[in-house]
């Protein structure tokens, strides 16, 4: 991309390289070396390009249309090229866990099965993955499960059918839901579900609803996210629409003017949704019989609004490692990899807040 004056001129007939095999393996040292607390024990991998659904909260859904006529379709490496990564990967930094942050690990059902009995072969190791309910069954499950997968994320967003395909152009349904949940409950795989509050038409009693919906299931955590909206996204259009944001936002989240770190902040966090978040952090730790009556009387409006999502996570990975039988539960890091995060990243917030702003870029 070129600018001349204030002119932004993009490039002429961009094309996506299409095999993949012929980019070289990442040099991630230039992060090990400046974070060498963090990488202790994983490595992180994308075998894939871009994802086979176009979710209107995802950047996929705005640049599968902007690059439509470039090659922007799926796009896949071989197996022996992810294979020899990870073996060169090994070899060097030692690493005891890896984690594949494709946006959808296990489309593609013959390269899976075909990867997964090689990884298991040439690997060997627990792996991190996301997964998504059209793709999941048993033999897929118990592949996983087999092959090393110690834990998962399953995006589901919202338990309302008719925003998830209306607003958020996701067309499984709670039926499948419900099976892929009960499915990973028969295995060692620790289980993420991820929803979001704060979507176009979600109203009080959907939240309600959502907190029902995982009481009952009771995955190995229920996580939750607050609504981030990325410029030119489908879901800007459907906010705009319920009024949630303003074309002056807009302006804003199209120039970038806004800082909303993953899962600490995002536009829709508030303190009704805060106090409902937090129920829903806390709900394995509670009785079911306890979280209904919390959600009956609507009790969850006397919960703090500080997060109490970090807590939550810390004390279910505690609890599922040593007391359960799910040895690796955080996707990518040990459990204290996540103890050193978050002293680094609190020290930093308070150095910023209280401190004079520039003293850390400086040191």
């Amino acid at each position: 991309w070129i600018k001349k004056g204030t002119e932004i001129i993009p490039p002429v007939n961009t094309r996506f390289i299409e095999d993949l095999d012929i980019l070289p393996f990442p040099d991630k040292d230039l992060f090990f070396k400046e974070y060498p607390d963090f990488i202790k024990s994983v490595y992180t991998i994308i075998t894939s390009r871009n994802c086979v659904f176009k979710c209107s909260y995802c950047h996929n859904s705005y640049l599968s249309k902007f690059y439509k006529n470039n090659n922007y379709e799926r796009r896949r490496r071989s197996i022996g090229n992810v294979i020899s990564e990870l073996v060169w990967a090994k070899n060097k930094f030692g690493f005891k866990r890896v984690a594949f942050f494709d946006d959808l690990f296990i489309s593609h059902g013959e390269w899976l099965k075909n990867f997964l009995r090689e990884y298991k072969k040439e690997i060997g190791l627990p792996f991190f993955c996301t997964v998504h309910t059209n793709f999941i069954n048993s033999e897929i499950v118990e592949l996983l499960d087999d092959c090393g997968c110690s834990s998962a994320n399953l995006g589901i967003q919202t338990i309302s059918e008719t925003i998830r395909k209306n607003v958020l152009q996701r067309y499984d349904t709670n039926k499948e839901i419900i099976s892929a949940i009960n499915l990973f409950k028969k295995t060692k795989i620790f289980l993420f579900t991820n929803v979001i509050f704060g979507l176009p038409y979600q109203d009080e009693k959907e939240m309600s609803d959502t907190i029902r919906f995982f009481n009952k299931l009771r995955p190995d955590f229920a996580d939750s996210n607050w609504l981030r909206y990325y410029p030119k996204t489908a879901i800007v259009d459907f906010a705009l629409k319920a009024s949630l944001i303003s074309q002056d936002d807009i302006r804003t989240i199209d120039e970038g003017n806004e800082f909303r770190p993953y899962s600490l902040g995002g536009h829709t966090r508030n303190q009704f949704n805060s106090r409902l978040r937090n129920l829903l952090s806390i709900i394995n730790f509670l009785p079911k019989g306890i979280v209904r009556k919390i959600v009956d009387y609507k009790l969850y409006n006397y919960l703090p609004v500080f997060d109490l999502r970090h807590i939550s996570v810390f004390c279910n990975i505690f609890i599922k490692k040593y007391l359960g039988n799910k040895k690796n539960p955080y996707p990518h890091l040990s459990f204290m990899d996540l103890l050193r995060f978050y002293f680094y990243y609190t020290r930093i917030i308070v150095v910023r807040k209280y401190l004079n702003k520039n003293w850390f870029f400086r040191k």
